[in-house]
């Protein structure tokens, strides 16, 4: 097993999500523990080696959605085709039910 961590730094506006570089003190997911400016987690690098796409990319966003995705890893570590969904509602992005 490869252990691998991903955190990506989240921006919004009305036209573009973008990974942000510049401002990562906005905080603009909602998740239990609190406001956020990141999302990630950590998941086994060989999980995802037989993944056609590539470059391999776990953390999506649907514009049209106005949502971000992010896998179900299992606590081995293995990256599962379940996802998890944060919509933006006008202020932040909240987990869908």
């Amino acid at each position: 097993m490869v252990p691998v961590s991903l955190k990506v730094n989240i921006s919004y506006s009305d036209q573009n999500f973008f990974y942000n570089t510049l401002n990562d003190g906005v905080k603009l997911i909602k998740t239990k523990s609190g406001l956020n400016n990141t999302l990630g987690f950590n998941f086994d690098f060989f999980s995802v080696v037989d993944f056609k796409e590539r470059p391999v990319i776990l953390i999506k966003y649907n514009p049209a959605l106005k949502s971000i995705s992010i896998p179900v890893v299992l606590e081995n570590g293995e990256v599962t085709d379940k996802k998890i969904i944060y919509k933006f509602t006008g202020q932040y992005f909240e987990l869908t039910k």
